[in-house]
């Protein structure tokens, strides 16, 4: 690691052909390429993805994925472009690199194209902009393929739902100019229809007759953006439980979510605390939302929800009481202070 801190300083010397020494071997800096500096360069990504590690300011599995981009042993390895632009978004998001740093991991990954070449690899000099075409609306009707098990309405009503909860401007080849303001068309429509109300003629367009997988992805799509108004709100304080929940609700790849028993556990230990904001009726709606989650699942998971309220009520009254107790302690020895 010392040798390749010395390339580095060679690059950075205004001498532009220093000799560099490393053991046995010497070369000067001019014999060096700019796919050598490439390496050079993922090498320091590397060494800085150990630091954080060890300073715990990014998390092992993470820290990994982007290791691998660096240096893939496998082409299989490699995510998309736009799986592994949303991967480095969501640590972003996360606070746990920056977004300079971002970019420059973006810009320095190993394509799938540089994995197949090698050393042959000549990366393009510029790089047209490909423009994406605009999302409009999704089709009133859905044509499955012999490749996919859900139709092309769903998929689309899926996308949608991505772009908007995962605050994305361009996704899965299309530029959404508005994304959560479009699916929230598409959820007002879907409740005035499912609760039989007029629908406003703005609104026409944005009715469908959903499936069933269709109606849930748009209920998922709507909690999740409820809990998201609620930590720009400051009501909810504690972004890791939205992020848990859309990572669950709203799974994508290059990024983990949790089982319906584990999410349970999380959310309970969450809202048993008032700081975080979280109040515990989100819970079983939450769950009850969960992609894992059976019919025979939800009964326990609503019995235990009440249960837990219940014990959560008794539990901050018993604070309460403790409070007004102590108050009184406190004054009763002022008084006799002054008596």
């Amino acid at each position: 690691m010392h040798f390749f801190g010395d390339l580095i300083k060679a690059r950075q010397s205004k001498l532009i052909d220093t000799v560099i020494e490393c053991q046995n071997i010497s070369f000067r800096r001019s014999e060096l390429k700019e796919q050598d500096w490439r390496v050079i360069s993922r090498v320091q990504v590397v060494k800085l993805m150990w630091d954080m590690i060890t300073s715990g300011s990014i998390g092992e599995q993470d820290a990994e994925e982007i290791i691998e981009h660096m240096f893939p042993s496998d082409v299989g390895e490699i995510l998309e472009s736009e799986d592994f632009d949303m991967f480095l978004y969501l640590l972003v998001e996360k606070g746990q690199i920056s977004n300079a740093l971002a970019c420059t991991i973006k810009r320095l990954r190993t394509s799938v194209e540089e994995f197949k070449a090698g050393i042959l690899y000549a990366p393009p000099t510029h790089a047209p902009r490909i423009h994406s075409n605009h999302f409009w609306e999704i089709p009133t009707q859905g044509q499955v393929g012999n490749d996919s098990y859900e139709s092309t309405r769903q998929r689309s009503l899926r996308h949608l739902i991505e772009a908007a909860t995962y605050q994305r401007k361009e996704w899965k080849g299309l530029y959404y100019a508005g994304a959560v303001s479009s699916f929230k068309d598409y959820y007002r429509a879907y409740e005035c229809t499912s609760r039989r109300l007029p629908l406003p003629p703005s609104l026409h367009d944005r009715a469908c007759d959903w499936s069933p997988n269709e109606k849930l992805l748009l209920r998922r799509g709507n909690l999740v953006l409820e809990l998201r108004e609620q930590l720009d709100k400051g009501i909810l304080k504690d972004y890791g439980v939205f992020k848990e929940v859309r990572a669950a609700l709203i799974p994508i790849r290059a990024q983990c979510s949790y089982d319906p028993e584990e999410m349970e556990k999380i959310l309970q230990n969450k809202a048993s605390d008032p700081e975080n904001g979280l109040a515990i009726g989100w819970i079983p709606r939450i769950l009850e939302l969960h992609p894992e989650a059976e019919g025979a699942q939800l009964g326990d998971i609503f019995a235990r929800a009440v249960q837990f309220e219940n014990e959560e009520k008794d539990r901050l009254a018993e604070i309460e009481n403790a409070k007004a107790e102590y108050k009184k302690y406190e004054m009763m020895v002022k008084h006799s202070q002054y008596s």
